[in-house]
């Protein structure tokens, strides 16, 4: 894969950016590092019992009023933050190509093309300061910062140069030491981790030539894989908590003519299809402690919807004839591409839109951004703050990335609620 090609679907990521009665037959089979040699390709027919939930329709609860602006207003020229201090651009120009963006407040990390490849590198919100994290040969992609560690997908060579192995390496901030997390040989594109696991894509147990595309599930402690969706389903879109996966895959309930969503628990062992997101199309979702969020197409356009795991209740986020898409969720904020302001759609590549948050507890809503771009959220809001990108046209994957304090700029209250318009 050329560099443009790896750039491309990291760029579609962005900015779109098993076992019991699981009904699409993502196979969750655990090995102890070996795939399982008899995994099964074909759908099962006794795959039709699926868990319908109970569906909250939040129309009520928004604000009909005119579309509400975030306090203070940005300037409609340059991007300037009203409150000093209130928005942060970070070192990255636009003008490199960037592959993956992770937030755990107060850093931020990210991997960008300088000189002769992808590096890591680190930003402190507080000091803003960066620091270099890897700059070793290959490509080191995919970024993600869980409990003060940085984790991502490295394509250092060290067996020959015909090695294809991507493995998965960390950096613990505190201590600015890096480690080789796993060495079975086979190329993992890193989604995420918890304390007790990695979540990645794999080439593992797959035919030759066909990308890397089977999700995986791996304890940290003992290596021990759960493989919970074939290539052959395009798992897309997944996310990690420390007690749930969730991903989007195709769906044979419904003709294989949608992406549904998948729910696994990892302590049962068990994954189970939403059936509510079988008529619709979901390209990707985000896990929180009792939350997931995606967006699917059900109604038409792409609505935001949220879904308290343990009460299984979902709730539509948005209701209205627009696309809002990529939705980020951090406690009771969610963030998302909203195209409600500039009338377009996410399918077409140069339209631009806003960010919005939503407040699932209160369901106010706040337009973050004071003029329209192609942002898309990075990172799940926390602490008050959301770190977006910004696409700049100068090539596959170019981004300006930002940073915001929601709380200094008067649209979220010091407890993580969206203030209301006064």
């Amino acid at each position: 894969m050329t560099r443009r090609q790896v750039a491309a679907v990291w760029a579609g990521a962005a900015l779109v950016v098993a076992c019991g009665s699981l009904a699409s037959r993502c196979s969750c089979v655990e090995t102890g590092g070996q795939a399982d040699a008899a995994w099964d390709a074909a759908p099962t027919a006794d795959g039709q019992a699926d868990v319908d939930v109970g569906v909250w329709d939040a129309r009520a609860q928004e604000d009909a009023a005119p579309t509400p602006d975030a306090a203070p207003v940005w300037d409609a020229g340059p991007l300037v933050d009203a409150v000093p201090g209130a928005l942060i651009q970070l070192p990255p120009t636009g003008l490199n190509e960037m592959l993956g963006v992770g937030h755990e407040h107060p850093y931020v990390t990210y991997s960008e093309w300088r000189t002769a490849d992808y590096d890591i590198f680190l930003f402190d919100l507080t000091t803003q300061a960066e620091s270099p994290v890897c700059t070793e040969a290959g490509r080191q992609v995919g970024p993600r910062i869980t409990n003060g560690w940085i984790f991502w997908s490295d394509s250092r060579d060290y067996s020959t140069p015909q090695s294809t192995a991507r493995e998965i390496f960390g950096y613990e901030i505190a201590s600015a030491t890096t480690e080789q997390l796993t060495s079975d040989g086979f190329v993992k594109v890193f989604l995420a981790a918890s304390e007790t696991h990695f979540l990645y894509y794999t080439n593992e147990g797959m035919p030759a030539n066909h990308g890397s595309a089977t999700l995986v599930l791996e304890s940290r402690l003992s290596g021990q894989k759960r493989f919970l969706c074939e290539y052959i389903y395009g798992p897309q879109g997944a996310s990690l908590n420390g007690t749930h996966v969730a991903w989007s895959a195709l769906d044979p309930t419904n003709n294989w003519s949608n992406r549904s969503v998948f729910l696994h628990d990892i302590a049962a062992n068990d994954t189970r299809l939403l059936a509510s997101t079988t008529p619709g199309n979901v390209w990707t979702t985000d896990l929180d402690g009792d939350w997931l969020v995606w967006s699917d197409d059900r109604f038409g356009n792409h609505d935001v919807f949220a879904y308290r795991i343990s009460i299984e209740l979902e709730l539509r986020v948005t209701d209205e004839p627009h696309d809002q898409i990529v939705p980020r969720v951090g406690g009771n904020l969610v963030v998302f591409m909203d195209f409600r302001y500039t009338g377009g759609s996410f399918h077409d590549a140069t339209t631009i839109n806003d960010l919005v948050v939503h407040d699932l507890e209160t369901s106010h809503w706040r337009k973050v951004t004071g003029w329209s771009a192609r942002w898309a959220p990075f990172g799940q809001p926390q602490a008050g703050w959301q770190v977006f990108i910004r696409g700049t046209y100068q090539g596959a994957s170019t981004y300006e990335v930002w940073a915001m304090n929601m709380v200094a700029n008067l649209i979220v209250d010091a407890s993580d609620h969206v203030i209301p318009i006064p």
